[in-house]
């Protein structure tokens, strides 16, 4: 028997443990060598209508060299462009500056209301470990829209406008609340539309928007109840602003 080999319980444990550490070193030389980073993860290209809080938070994640999660990382939020506050998640509360910290999956999120018409833009970065940001959009639609019948064309008269995305032609909101309307965003931009009021209740203010383009947004707050009639000048078609 050669001196150099023991049967026994030992002899293979000690094999096991070679093939083992054989094995892990094998695994750590093929791992990938990624740099840190930070990505986004959910809550991107998220659409309300008049500055409604967003469905769902926006969410990063944060990793490290081979893309391994990092918890217990500060990430900075800040608006790019167009405005907006931001909360806590989940115990929604007003935070400024607006930080959050990653969990042990490397995900940290929060809360946004966007406070403009149209897109905003949000940034997230962690300083700590990567230097380029993650960045969401988040559109914020006006509550109602010019829109047009069935073949989406802006022929004056043979198409006309309806004032309300459910075709009732009715746009209902409240006194003192502003009021967004639009120009349906996805026509041509060679088309136009001026939406003007024909009656308003008494003690009411008429209005007129003038010439918008897709897109184009005109506010209006109305000061009492009741039922303004409008009509656009340049498509035909008439709907009514019911104020409560």
């Amino acid at each position: 028997m050669s001196p150099h080999f023991r049967k026994g319980p030992l002899s293979r444990a000690g094999f096991i443990g070679l093939l083992a550490f054989a094995a892990a070193c094998h695994d750590d030389a093929s791992a990938p060598s990624i740099p840190p980073r930070i990505a986004v993860v959910s809550g991107n290209n998220q659409e309300v209508r008049d500055g409604s809080p967003l469905g769902n938070p926006l969410a990063v994640r944060v990793t490290g060299t081979g893309g391994r999660p990092v918890g217990g990382i500060q990430v900075v939020w800040e608006v790019t462009r167009g405005a907006g506050e931001f909360y806590s998640f989940p115990d929604d509360q007003h935070v400024t500056p607006a930080v959050s910290v990653t969990g042990d999956d490397g995900v940290a999120r929060i809360d946004f209301f966007p406070a403009v018409i149209g897109q905003t833009e949000v940034s997230a970065s962690a300083p700590e470990v990567a230097s380029a940001a993650a960045t969401f959009y988040v559109n914020d639609r006006p509550k109602f829209e010019i829109v047009f019948g069935p073949f989406f064309d802006c022929t004056p008269f043979t198409d006309p406008s309806r004032f309300s995305l459910n075709n009732s032609n009715e746009m209902v909101s409240q006194v003192n609340v502003p009021t967004s309307l639009s120009y349906y965003h996805g026509l041509n931009n060679a088309c136009t539309a001026r939406v003007k009021t024909t009656s308003v209740p008494e003690g009411g203010e008429a209005f007129d928007t003038g010439i918008l383009t897709p897109g184009e947004v005109f506010m209006f707050t109305p000061r009492v109840a009741g039922t303004w009639e409008l009509t656009d000048v340049v498509n035909g078609g008439s709907g009514l602003l019911i104020v409560r």
